[in-house]
């Protein structure tokens, strides 16, 4: 272990040998000068700086104040414990000097040999602990450091994180997406209100483009854009006819807002029309389905291009309820000497709603395509069609 470096400065060389006999060698590496330009040359070269100087006060040259005022401006000094040994009594000056931190301490001569070696104690002791206090501050600064780029590679982790959780939200129904957030089982049967839409006649519409989209997806997106809005989920499209649904809780009004989705989508196709000069007409049904099937299924296999196995999962939801819901919708291509586009409600659906809209008016009993029994339909028409065609044609 490195000794502690003490320098003792003073022109009498008896004060050096009484220094040097009072100091404990064994534990100090104690370094001896007459001449305190010498001392400061020394000190200056040397790679390791003391822990504590004692200076004589008067002396040829240097004296002990500017001497020690010297060692001050050293940069690696800055910490050094530095004390005058006097045989001055002026100790006002001294006092001063000690509270101006240019002092650490002084001793009055002729001075007890058990006073210095409490000095030399408290100096290096004082300078070990600072040492400590510095090495301990730059391992915390670094520290700190060190926890601040990881909380800034935390933070955009978890900004990542969380545009992933956005996107993942956007793919993931909802109830899939709560199971696995929770780790809770999925319901076998949720209670749905389901809306539907074809296209009528699509094959007079089949190949048209908008904005380089096909008719059909054109339709979906804005069909999408408004289950979405309304809180629902577009599950699935087939042909020239897309399904969404809403799931019906405590929380949320299903009924209202599937009815507020369809007829949002509706003004969206009249709006399509009047802007684009477009005639397209779409039968748009609503239903209320109390146990709708929900099924997640997986797929595994062995991709034969990356030899590695493959695994999807997917839901759907499936009920004889979803199927007359769709044969609602197209009850609508039979009713195509009605002006407009129309929207179909069950009389089940109809009866849910809180606020029934004025203007739909009862169908009655209608006997389906493949259904066995007949199904209640409420029709909320689209008034507005025959203007719009006068508008047209004048």
């Amino acid at each position: 272990m490195t000794k502690p470096i003490i320098y003792y400065v003073d022109d009498e060389q008896e004060q050096l040998d009484i220094a040097a006999e009072v100091i404990d060698c064994e534990t100090y590496d104690l370094k001896l000068f007459d001449n305190a330009g010498k001392a400061l040359h020394d000190i200056i070269i040397s790679e390791k700086k003391p822990s504590a100087i004692f200076s004589d006060q008067m002396m040829p040259g240097l004296d002990g104040i500017s001497f020690l005022a010297a060692i001050k401006d050293i940069k690696d000094c800055k910490h050094t414990k530095l004390f005058i040994v006097t045989a001055s009594d002026d100790k006002d000056t001294w006092k001063k000097l000690l509270q101006a931190g240019i002092l650490f301490g002084f001793i009055t001569k002729p001075y007890d040999p058990f006073v210095l070696q409490q000095e030399v104690k408290k100096g290096v002791d004082a300078f070990k602990l600072e040492q400590k206090i510095l090495s301990d501050s730059k391992i915390i600064k670094a520290q700190k450091k060190d926890l601040e780029l990881k909380n800034m590679s935390l933070n955009e982790s978890n900004e990542a994180l969380k545009m992933k959780h956005e996107e993942l939200v956007q793919w993931v129904h909802p109830l899939i997406f709560s199971s696995i957030e929770n780790n809770t089982s999925l319901p076998d049967f949720i209670p749905i209100t389901g809306v539907t839409f074809d296209v009528i006649d699509g094959s007079k519409t089949s190949g048209q483009l908008i904005d380089s989209s096909s008719l059909h997806s054109y339709l979906t997106k804005l069909f999408t854009a408004e289950i979405i809005k309304y809180g629902g989920w577009q599950e699935s499209q087939s042909g020239d006819s897309a399904f969404g649904h809403f799931h019906i809780n405590e929380d949320f009004d299903a009924f209202e807002a599937a009815l507020a989705a369809a007829r949002a989508f509706r003004t969206q196709v009249i709006n399509l029309n009047n802007t684009r000069d477009l005639d397209i007409k779409v039968g748009i049904g609503v239903h209320y389905i109390p146990r709708a099937k929900f099924d997640v299924n997986s797929a595994e296999s062995e991709n034969i291009h990356k030899k590695t196995i493959i695994r999807q999962k997917y839901f759907t939801t499936s009920s004889i309820e979803i199927d007359r819901l769709h044969r609602i919708e197209s009850h609508a291509h039979v009713l195509m000497n009605r002006e407009g586009i129309n929207i179909l409600m069950s009389d089940t659906f109809y009866d849910k709603l809180k606020s029934p809209p004025e203007s739909a008016k009862s169908l009655g009993k209608v006997l389906l395509p493949g259904q066995k029994d007949k199904v209640g339909i409420y029709i909320l028409p689209d008034f507005e069609a025959k203007l719009r065609k006068l508008d047209k044609s004048s």
